[in-house]
């Protein structure tokens, strides 16, 4: 089989003279392993793994911060510093489409007090 997988993802700005936007309509592609993870995950105000199950190769991710005002961060945690990359703002969600490389491991981690994030991330 092929194209399994459809992401679809705008993002836009009218802000005064400022008035920009990206757009990629019902892009297709394969998956190999019949897997994904959907889930809430509780994240506390301490670095924890992103819950990615039993997924061989995780691919393409969706996170929303399900809470309406404290924000959670996302990033790595090579040795023992947690270093995060991405901001996660209240009731907000960011879509990541892309192989996760092999043998990182994302961690989460709630700004103020602890937070619910959904998740969807799907095998390659």
């Amino acid at each position: 089989m092929a194209n399994e997988k459809s992401v679809s993802i705008t993002l836009a700005v009218k802000n005064g003279d400022l008035d920009r936007s990206r757009k990629v309509n019902n892009l297709k592609l394969n998956q190999t392993n019949a897997r994904a993870v959907g889930n809430t995950q509780t994240v506390g105000t301490t670095e924890e793994l992103l819950a990615v199950g039993d997924l061989t190769t995780p691919a393409e991710c969706y996170l929303r911060n399900l809470d309406s005002t404290n924000f959670v961060t996302v990033g790595v945690k090579p040795a023992a510093t947690y270093y995060p990359a991405f901001r996660l703002k209240a009731s907000s969600a960011m879509p990541l489409c892309g192989l996760i490389e092999a043998g990182v491991s994302l961690y989460v981690k709630a700004d103020t007090a602890a937070c619910d994030i959904d998740i969807l991330i799907l095998d390659e």
